[in-house]
């Protein structure tokens, strides 16, 4: 496997992860949207 395929896996991984994560902190600070 290529390394730059695995960094490319890695860093969507990361910015599913910081996405969600960060939709949830906003949902929890938020709780009447």
């Amino acid at each position: 496997m290529n390394t730059s395929a695995l960094v490319l896996v890695i860093f969507t991984q990361l910015s599913i992860l910081g996405i969600t994560a960060y939709c949830f902190y906003l949902v929890l600070k938020k709780p009447k949207v």
